[in-house]
């Protein structure tokens, strides 16, 4: 692939891992407060819906990092080679 390639798809991983800290960030899970209460169900839900991007997060992020250094890569070699040229 050329560099541009594996930046291109760098960017798109960042993006989509940003976009689901918005979606977690957007549950307003009042659970930890000193009241004491009883969980409800929607509290339940509330955290279900919360950690359930938590893995896409982390999955996006490692792979916008593996693109950025194979863009690099490519770009070093590239250069190298013309390098040599």
């Amino acid at each position: 692939m050329k560099s541009s390639q594996w930046f291109v798809l760098s960017i798109m991983f960042w993006i989509l891992m940003g976009w689901f800290i918005f979606i977690d960030s957007t549950f307003n899970c009042d659970m930890f407060s000193l009241e004491e209460r009883s969980l409800s169900q929607a509290d339940i839900w509330c955290v279900v819906n919360s950690e359930i991007y938590d893995p896409f997060i982390y999955l996006f992020f490692a792979l916008g990092i593996t693109c950025s250094i194979c863009g690099g890569l490519e770009l070093f070699f590239e250069f190298k080679e013309k390098k040599k040229k």
